[in-house]
């Protein structure tokens, strides 16, 4: 999914019959891909709510954050 010149993809954790929320933000700088991982305490007991809403959080992280998420680049 793309939110600006960001890229995010959901990659829920299974945890038994449960997936935690967690994803990554992809930028692309020049020849160089960025990528900031997160994992939230947010669990569901399905796969389709979880990507759901890691690609919520991921825009609000975006959103929040912008360029810091990348520190030093």
């Amino acid at each position: 999914h793309a939110h600006g010149d960001y890229l995010i993809y959901a990659t829920p954790i299974k945890e038994g019959g449960q997936f935690r929320l967690a994803g990554r933000i992809e930028k692309k700088a020049g020849e160089e891909v960025l990528v900031h991982e997160f994992v939230r305490a947010d669990v569901f007991t399905s796969l389709d709510d979880a990507v759901e809403f890691t690609i919520r959080k991921a825009k609000l992280i975006i959103d929040q954050n912008g360029a810091s998420l990348f520190p030093g680049k």
